[in-house]
């Protein structure tokens, strides 16, 4: 019997990683005028997404994907690492259905910070 759970665990485990769907983002991230990160790229559910850029703030730019129900939360993190030091600053995020629709929006989070505006669509990926 515990051989039977054991086995039908791992047989769902393995199905539910079988059927994780990818999801196609177009996003247009921008600070003062300039682009952070690439145009375009392919997230999985819960796999956070890391690319390098280059600001005196940040190096590099995290984009994390999760599906509640069919909508899809989109976040953003610029992250400052050098050796043990770490600094984490989230944008806001967006909520938003896969299907190629663009939300946008734009905040600076005082009156001297940065501009941010960013723009995007998601769409599932097609197998």
């Amino acid at each position: 019997m515990f051989l039977r759970v054991i086995f039908s665990l791992i047989l769902i485990t393995l199905l539910s990683a079988c059927h994780s769907e990818d999801y196609v983002v177009n996003t247009d991230l921008i600070r003062d005028g300039i682009t952070l990160g690439p145009t375009q790229v392919t997230i999985g559910a819960g796999h956070p997404i890391e690319f390098p850029i280059e600001l005196e703030s940040a190096n590099i730019l995290r984009l994390s994907l999760s599906d509640n129900l069919g909508q899809i939360d989109l976040t953003a993190q610029l992250i400052y690492r050098k050796g043990d030091f770490l600094n984490i600053e989230t944008l806001p995020g967006f909520t938003l259905l896969p299907d190629g629709q663009e939300a946008s929006l734009e905040f600076k989070i005082d009156n001297e910070a940065p501009l941010y505006e960013w723009t995007v669509s998601v769409t599932k990926e097609e197998h």
